[in-house]
């Protein structure tokens, strides 16, 4: 008849149950995500051999792509995984590589460039979703008011934050009462992280069985936010905060009760000026435009004769 008096219930101990019911709604109507891929590009050799040209255009799109949406709990989940509309990315990639010197002592210098340009556009989302957070909760800890989304008309995952209110010749809106900018209750597109484009050159200078690759990269475009920056201004430790004794003065306008508007003459002190412009996160927003040197190597190559009296053959 087995144990009556163990002392063991379900769920044990009143607190873990062995089985939960999850917040997530499925759905029987799901469909596989598809993406059509075009591309179209010419390949041309120049100089018999010691250049060539290649240029390709391509297109995706992708359909039906799946996305866990939120719903109201009252439906007894939270979220809810559904098809979610279109995504566009289109551009060009442009690779050139040549054999600008090669002399008969042995030196010789090969180049290859690399440019590629790449536009994604969300094009359409779910019937009445008008845009969809692509991290929440722990994914954003860290950087609490800022989230990558989804708007249609809108390049992929910009970022929307909190930004100061303007006026229609974008001005700031000024309180009046405290001299400083009022912050938008409306979260904004802050910053949009995709590149506008990038290319890279990379050199081999060869001599005597002396290789020397050099890689040099640009990323153009693109925009990236810094929370150390706003840290930092908090505490005072950046250089430009290294007048604290002048006044400071946000140009902008304050809103006159007939609906006009006056420029804003209210002085304020070094810290109340950069408190103030701690409270928008569209101000730790800086261009990611950047130049790298990715790589430098040097090697070797043994001749042929040394290499053959190796365990690596020639």
């Amino acid at each position: 008849f087995g144990n009556n008096v163990a002392g063991i219930t379900f769920p044990f101990n009143g607190t873990v149950a062995a089985v939960s019911r999850g917040n997530r709604r499925g759905n029987l109507e799901l469909k596989p995500e598809f993406t059509t891929s075009y591309e179209a590009g010419v390949e041309l050799g120049l100089f018999d051999g010691r250049a060539s040209l290649d240029v390709n255009y391509f297109f995706n799109k992708s359909t039906e792509q799946i996305f866990n949406v939120d719903v109201p709990g009252s439906t007894g989940f939270t979220t809810f995984t559904q098809n979610a509309g279109e995504i566009q990315n289109k551009g060009w990639e442009i690779t050139a590589t040549g054999t600008p010197f090669t002399f008969e002592g042995g030196f010789r210098w090969d180049v290859n460039v690399n440019f590629t340009d790449i536009q994604s556009k969300v094009v359409s989302l779910a019937p009445g979703l008008n845009q969809f957070t692509l991290l929440t909760g722990a994914a954003t800890a860290g950087f609490a008011g800022l989230s990558p989304v989804l708007i249609p008309g809108q390049p992929f995952g910009v970022i929307q934050s909190s930004a100061f209110l303007r006026d229609e010749q974008g001005r700031f809106i000024i309180n009046p009462n405290t001299g400083v900018p009022v912050v938008d209750q409306n979260p904004q597109i802050i910053a949009d992280p995709n590149a506008d484009w990038w290319g890279s050159l990379g050199n081999t200078f060869s001599f005597k069985g002396f290789n020397l690759n050099v890689l040099l990269q640009y990323v153009h475009g693109g925009d990236f936010y810094s929370r150390q920056t706003q840290i930092a201004r908090l505490r005072g430790a950046l250089e430009e905060q290294t007048d604290r004794e002048r006044p400071y003065l946000f140009e902008g306008v304050v809103l006159n009760a007939d609906g006009t508007s006056r420029p804003n003459t209210t002085q304020i002190s070094a810290q109340e000026y950069w408190v103030a412009l701690n409270a928008a996160n569209e101000f730790a927003v800086f261009e990611a435009s950047v130049f790298r040197v990715r790589e430098v190597s040097l090697g070797y190559e043994l001749p042929a004769s040394i290499q053959g009296r190796t365990p690596f053959g020639a």
